[in-house]
């Protein structure tokens, strides 16, 4: 299982700086590229990510 968590950080209208994380759970790389290409082609701001292979205990 692969965690894919991408972050944005932007400016509002009112000129707050906000950070929004979101945390996604998929069970391929491929999947996990196509959430971090979402982002880059819609997310505001200033995006980050990082993209982690969960190993499960026995």
């Amino acid at each position: 299982m692969w965690e894919v968590r991408v972050t944005q950080k932007y400016t509002s209208d009112h000129g707050i700086d906000l950070e929004e994380t979101v945390v996604f759970r998929v069970n391929n790389l491929t999947k996990a590229g196509v959430i971090v290409d979402i982002f880059k082609g819609y997310g505001i701001g200033k995006i980050s990510y990082s993209i982690t292979n969960e190993q499960e205990e026995e």
